[in-house]
């Protein structure tokens, strides 16, 4: 650069080309490009505007689903004619009440269709639950309450047991010298052995105590069975039910 000169180029060459090239910064492209670049009509052009992008896509312009302004409501059903009656996205959501009467039948087998259950409703729902009796202490029979002539007997529990209750928990105490003596329960009535529930003295002289379900009838009543011996002891006791 000459000493004093403000002037940058002042003693540097001037290069020009014909085509210009990316980066380049040291030369300046030529009138000729300039002429021919500006004579090339697919080079740059104004943005169309709708009116022109319609008319410069001709009939595929009516086909193209980005040509449209967005339907209203309206416009879409009539657009989609019957297919909008069984769309689920056309229609504003169900009240419960509308939901219902919509479903028919159906709705009163839904379980999504009925309110949620309680704690209590749910316990009622699960039918049979246990129920415990609460502490007693005394048993309900005991020897010589029981007739021990060795046949069927009836027991009626219903002043013991509620309404409803399906089976009933028995505790029961033996003591005998006998092993294998028993003392049995059945639903009253009931003459099927299947159904049955018995006790038997496991030891001679060592008291036997346990608990098992005891089915019961719909009027609470079961019968017994008491060996005949001479027990030392024979007790039972309602400890809770099944309703």
């Amino acid at each position: 650069m000459a000493t004093g000169r403000a002037d940058f180029w002042y003693g540097r060459p001037f290069i020009v080309v014909d085509v210009p090239v990316d980066g380049d910064s040291e030369d300046a492209p030529t009138a000729n490009w300039a002429y021919n670049h500006a004579a090339n009509p697919s080079a740059h052009h104004v943005r169309y505007g709708d009116a022109e992008a319609v008319l410069a896509m001709g009939s595929i312009g009516n086909l193209n689903p980005l040509n449209h302004n967005r339907y209203s409501n309206g416009e879409a059903k009539d657009a989609m004619g019957l297919l909008a009656d069984y769309n689920p996205m056309n229609h504003t959501r169900y009240a419960d009440s509308e939901a219902v009467t919509a479903m028919g039948a159906k709705a009163d087998t839904n379980p999504l269709n009925h309110d949620r259950y309680t704690d209590a409703n749910a316990q009622a729902a699960c039918l049979p639950a246990f129920v415990f009796r609460g502490s007693v202490s005394a048993w309900d029979k005991e020897g010589a309450g029981f007739v021990q002539d060795g046949a069927w007997h009836e027991w009626d529990l219903s002043a013991i047991v509620p309404d409803g209750a399906k089976a009933v928990m028995m505790r029961v105490a033996l003591i005998d010298d006998t092993p294998g003596i028993q003392l049995a329960f059945r639903p009253a009535g009931e003459t099927g052995a299947n159904v049955r529930t018995k006790f038997y003295v496991q030891t001679a002289g060592v008291s036997y105590d346990t608990v098992a379900p005891v089915i019961v009838t719909s009027a609470r009543k079961v019968d017994y069975l008491a060996i005949n011996t001479t027990w030392d002891m024979i007790a039972a006791v309602v400890l809770g039910w099944w309703k």
